[in-house]
């Protein structure tokens, strides 16, 4: 229902506005590669913004499929209140960089490495990618495959870092997660805020054109962003 729909997005837009992000000031370079223009930065770590790209689209991805698999469009520029969905997306593409960033920062004090069995599975999980996505969302990430791998092998430390956590006592990473964003400090640069989602990524036109593979690698599996049926009803 709407309250609860309503519900979500504050908690979301909360959850993301622990950190104070802002835009910058400064103007930016636009002549440089998304490779090397930053898009946030969360204390001294520089998050870029092809990296960037690759959660934001694969979020609204994600929520597109969700809503056409309910017979209907998301609307991005809908309002509650001040919040509209496009913000609800990109606070959760914000929070998952942001939880990245903070469990990975700690692989020295975890003593986390990548094996060669973690760094077959992630060269799989990229393969995958460029193999199966859908070629428009490929299109608007726009990302080199070697910088996808190390987006994946810095999601791989970081999620290792969690359970590891978790294990030793249940509920730990969050608690620890809450704490290290009341103290760390978020900018969004303005390329951050020229991304909308005006332009979808699926429309029932061309998602009718896929397979149902496809719609379940570009519409779940990109980003690790779930949407619960119930909270969007």
């Amino acid at each position: 229902n709407m309250k609860r729909l309503i519900g979500l997005i504050l908690l979301i837009c909360m959850a993301a506005s622990l950190v104070a992000c802002g835009s910058s000031e400064e103007k930016q370079d636009t002549t440089k590669s998304a490779d090397k223009t930053v898009a946030v930065e969360i204390d001294d770590t520089e998050i870029y913004l092809d990296e960037a790209k690759y959660y934001l689209y694969s979020t609204q991805a994600t929520y597109e499929v969700y809503y056409m698999s309910k017979n209907k469009e998301i609307n991005w520029n809908k309002k509650h209140g001040k919040t509209t969905m496009e913000d609800v997306a990109k606070g959760a593409s914000l929070d998952k960089i942001c939880r990245m960033t903070c469990f990975a920062s700690l692989k020295k004090d975890y003593n986390v490495e990548i094996d060669s069995e973690a760094k077959e599975e992630i060269k799989k999980k990229a393969d995958t990618y460029y193999t199966s996505s859908d070629e428009n969302l490929k299109a608007k990430i726009d990302i080199k495959k070697a910088r996808l791998m190390k987006l994946f092998e810095k999601e791989y430390i970081a999620e290792t870092i969690e359970d590891i956590m978790n294990t030793t006592e249940s509920g730990s990473a969050d608690k620890y997660y809450s704490k290290w964003m009341k103290s760390t400090d978020v900018e969004c640069m303005e390329c951050w805020q020229k991304i909308t989602f005006k332009d979808h990524i699926f429309t029932k036109d061309r998602l009718g054109q896929s397979d149902e593979n496809d719609q379940e690698d570009n519409g779940v599996d990109n980003g690790n962003i779930n949407v619960n049926e119930e909270e969007q009803q």
